[in-house]
């Protein structure tokens, strides 16, 4: 693979990296001013790149492109996001993506999305906290968004996505439900300051003893505690 294409830099790690991690890795001899993140099981249509491409600007955090899943048991996913509160919890929104040209939207995934690069650095330095996935990219959208810099999905640009087919590999389905509620408590507590306590409260009475556990984590409230001043 290596010199096949010797135009691109590689870089390997002994064990699996969080999502966060991963990235913060690779950023690290990223000299662009723009990254975009793909994930392994994405598959970019022939001119996706150039379609983003064309819509940067200086006041644009993120540029998604449109997701067609492959498998019809694999969930509904566009890439074009909302948010809406369910019984006082924060619930993300899979938007329809047959839009006639680009729109602004709630957050651009993290798996097949362009970033701006210097905001990402800056966004992942203060994500880690939603490793090893998940949720992680909402809250950049809610930090590019308090920034003054727009999210934008672009229909356009295509890619077909599979579906979880890196985190089943090293993850049961159980743990990946309960990681995936985890930060969602975590990414109402951060972001939504002034959302619905007691429903989060009472997601925390019923939650997992390890989800407690990490939520407790000093390290964790430390950096909630600041991600809550930030969006106050």
């Amino acid at each position: 693979m290596i010199a096949r294409y010797p135009g691109f830099r590689f870089l390997f790690v002994s064990q699996p990296l969080g999502f966060t991690a991963a990235i913060r890795t690779g950023l690290q001899r990223v000299t662009a001013g723009w990254t975009y993140l793909l994930n392994s099981d994405v598959w970019l249509s022939e001119d996706a790149l150039s379609q983003v491409l064309r819509h940067r600007a200086p006041t644009v955090f993120s540029l998604a492109s449109r997701i067609s899943m492959t498998k019809r048991d694999a969930g509904r996913e566009t890439n074009r996001t909302g948010i809406e509160f369910v019984g006082g919890l924060a619930n993300l929104l899979e938007l329809d993506g047959a839009a006639t040209g680009p729109v602004e939207h709630f957050y651009s995934g993290g798996g097949s999305s362009l970033f701006q690069t210097r905001w990402l650095r800056r966004f992942v330095n203060r994500t880690t906290c939603y490793d090893p996935f998940y949720w992680e990219d909402a809250e950049w959208g809610v930090r590019a968004k308090a920034a003054g810099l727009q999210n934008v999905f672009v229909p356009e640009s295509s890619v077909q996505h599979v579906g979880q087919a890196t985190i089943g590999r090293f993850y049961s389905t159980a743990e990946v439900s309960r990681i995936f509620e985890r930060n969602r408590i975590q990414f109402q507590l951060r972001c939504i300051p002034s959302g619905d306590t007691a429903a989060v409260r009472e997601r925390l009475l019923h939650a997992p003893q390890e989800t407690v556990r990490e939520l407790l984590q000093p390290r964790r409230i430390a950096s909630m505690a600041r991600a809550r001043a930030i969006f106050a």
